[in-house]
């Protein structure tokens, strides 16, 4: 209990644009980043955040252990997808 009211606390210093990251990625769950070839909604195309920006915030909400990334391998040619999810603390 102790931990999520720091927790709580932690995400009134987000700034705007960390904050709505962390909101979408608790409305959607896990999403990539930008473009895809399929229909699924990305934070860039829910969140209207400019790539670079977004990649850069995404990184500060990574290191301040708000969020992280996992790859997803389609055993397919090219890079594997990479996803961005909530750690757990914020995911109620």
């Amino acid at each position: 209990m102790h931990e999520l009211i720091l927790f709580n606390e932690e995400i009134k210093n987000l700034s705007p644009i960390q904050f709505q990251i962390f909101k979408t990625l608790k409305e959607h769950g896990s999403l990539q980043r930008g473009y895809t070839h399929s229909k699924e909604p990305t934070l860039l195309s829910l969140t209207h955040i400019p790539r670079s920006t977004l990649y850069d915030n995404l990184e500060k909400l990574e290191q301040n252990g708000f969020v992280e990334r996992y790859e997803v391998n389609n055993y397919k040619r090219g890079a594997p997808k990479v996803y961005w999810k909530l750690k757990k603390g914020g995911e109620d």
